[in-house]
């Protein structure tokens, strides 16, 4: 049995080395710089919706009863507060029952006192006591002097003299029925008076004349419709927003509002009004805010647009202002990557007040951001750090 060996040479090769960071040459050039990591910050979401202003309180002024409008104090478009009259009605008729009334009852009255005298006096007639009618004995007379005729004074206007009475009993049960008759009667002008004040009709919510329907003069039936007053401050947006949001969205959360034609009219309030269903059509959910309108700028009808603030929380990048820079527009940062920097796009968001701004950026938590010699370095410079901010 043969065996064959047969051999090849080959040469020995060390072990590939795994590639490090570049290195720079003696020519280029090594910016210091600062750095810093940026930081995360708990943002609630916000969420945009659109829809149309209108008036936030609406009322029809009615007539309470028929009659003739005597005066009307306002036209349409004056502004109104509560309790300010609006118009009178002519009040002839009522004022000529009211005076009727007081006639009556001061009559009543008059021939109440009277009966009541003419009780005391039975009762003190009876208690041998003089009756208070009686009239003092005439002082005496000198012998030269004459005795006065006797001159019966005149009944006053209006005086009613009661009917005969027999006895005691008669007397009171007389007084019991003029008493009750005498609380009708007073009962009577206060509905009288009460009506008076309906001739009044005052305005019962702030707001904008929108309508006017009578003139000086006018006849009108009871429930016309004299006035339409709209209150436009603090004025309704009423908008919608997706379905998404429809969890993170309550009562009295905060809104900033504006015509979509007008944003520097921009002004916050708060929604009082969350649908309870989604609409099956828009696939949205209705919203409610009343936002103040002090100039009355903001007009019914006028497109809107509203930006809410949800119960949503994310977290968000924060960056130093002074570590963006500009280049054709856009806004970029500078990330250390080992010992380079490396060029990133971030959108800005709002600013945070402390000299650093929300950004929208491919970030790490452990990154670093370049905070100074950014006029010294480009996308892949070689820097050195100097100084690192925020770290231990």
């Amino acid at each position: 049995m043969a065996i064959s060996l047969s051999f090849s040479e080959s040469t020995c090769q060390a072990p590939t080395q795994p590639k490090g960071p570049p290195v720079p040459k003696a020519m280029d050039p090594v910016a210091e710089v600062d750095v810093i990591p940026p930081r995360f910050l708990n943002k609630p979401r916000t969420v945009s919706g659109f829809g149309t202003f209108e008036a936030s309180d609406h009322l029809i002024v009615k007539a309470p009863q028929r009659g003739v409008i005597q005066k009307v104090q306002y036209n349409e478009g004056d502004q109104v507060k509560i309790d300010d009259t609006l118009c009178t009605f002519r009040g002839d008729e009522i004022n000529n029952q009211i005076n009727a009334k007081q006639t009556e009852i001061k009559a009543a009255q008059t021939e109440l006192d009277s009966l009541k005298n003419m009780l005391q006096g039975f009762r003190n007639s009876q208690a041998g006591e003089p009756s208070p009618n009686n009239t003092p004995p005439p002082e005496p007379l000198f012998l030269d002097e004459e005795a006065p005729s006797h001159v019966v004074p005149p009944k006053p206007m209006g005086i009613v003299n009661p009917e005969p009475v027999q006895n005691q009993a008669e007397l009171e049960t007389k007084i019991h029925t003029l008493e009750a008759k005498l609380e009708t009667l007073t009962k009577e002008l206060a509905s009288l008076e009460e009506s008076l004040k309906g001739l009044t009709i005052r305005a019962t919510i702030q707001g904008m004349i929108r309508k006017r329907n009578v003139t000086d003069g006018a006849i009108v039936e009871s429930g016309d419709a004299l006035f339409e007053i709209v209150t436009l401050n603090p004025i309704t947006l009423t908008f919608f927003v997706p379905q998404d949001v429809t969890s993170y969205v309550d009562k009295d959360i905060k809104v900033t509002g504006n015509p979509t034609s007008a944003p520097e009219l921009k002004t916050d309030g708060l929604v009082y009004y969350v649908s309870p269903a989604i609409d099956p059509v828009k696939r949205m959910l209705e919203l409610k805010a009343h936002l103040p309108n002090d100039k009355g700028l903001i007009r019914e009808g006028q497109e809107g647009q509203a930006t809410v603030v949800t119960r949503r929380v994310d977290q968000v990048w924060v960056i130093p202002k002074k570590s963006i820079v500009t280049f054709e527009g856009k806004n970029y940062i500078y990330v250390q990557t080992g010992n380079q920097a490396r060029k990133t796009e971030v959108v800005l968001g709002e600013p945070t007040g402390n000299e650093e701004v929300i950004a929208d950026a491919n970030l790490r938590i452990d990154d670093l951001i370049l905070t100074t010699g950014l006029d010294s370095v480009k996308d892949g410079s070689f820097i050195k750090i100097t100084q690192s901010l925020g770290q231990k």
